[in-house]
């Protein structure tokens, strides 16, 4: 129980880490079926031409799942804040 909110922040500091590994995920990954949301943002680059409409669609899907863990932990998150405050 004490050590509840520890945990909690470990494991959101390293699903946030595991989210935005690019380099591993574009070294390690062959097939484009494997590839990650971050890859599939950076193909979107062309050699003479940004698609800016597509990546910053993708980007705002890409970041959704973080929102909504955000939003389902909010309360959780502003209690661990303010449990050693002086009221």
């Amino acid at each position: 129980p004490i050590s509840l909110p520890g945990i909690v922040a470990t494991s959101v500091y390293t699903f946030l880490l595991c989210w935005n590994e690019f380099l591993f995920a574009l070294t390690l990954t062959k097939s484009t079926s494997m590839r990650t949301v971050p890859i599939g943002i950076q193909l979107l680059m062309g050699q003479h031409a940004f698609e800016w409409n597509q990546m910053m669609a993708m980007s705002v899907l890409g970041s959704l799942p973080l929102l909504l863990i955000y939003l389902l932990a909010q309360r959780y998150f502003l209690a661990g804040m303010t449990a050693g405050s002086v009221k």
